[in-house]
């Protein structure tokens, strides 16, 4: 019999607090049992057991804001561009400077 989600996600609350309090080799039978049960990748069951979430995740987050905090510096820098040379009349040459500020 396979277990649904929920249940497999009750046998990993079940199994998180001994994990955690066990020494080492106690720790390595937990986890083969909560794998037999679940039929999680051993990787990911240490994961759940330990409470600490997988790299990708971590990084896909952080690379996502890191891109758009690189997008804003650039956007803005290339706004600051625009307005000084808007300003020094290098967009628009035809008319004096005096004219477009006042």
């Amino acid at each position: 019999m396979e277990l649904n989600m929920k249940e497999k996600q009750a046998v990993t609350r079940v199994y998180k607090t001994p994990y955690h309090k066990a020494e080492k080799k106690a720790k390595s039978t937990l986890l083969d049992e909560c794998i037999r049960l679940t039929g999680y990748i051993r990787k990911s069951t240490v994961r759940l057991l330990s409470g600490k979430p997988a790299k990708s995740m971590l990084l896909s987050g952080n690379k996502l804001a890191l891109k758009t905090t690189a997008l804003i510096l650039m956007y803005s820098l290339i706004a600051v561009m625009i307005l000084n040379m808007t300003y020094i009349g290098a967009l628009t040459p035809e008319l004096p400077c005096s004219v477009m500020f006042g």
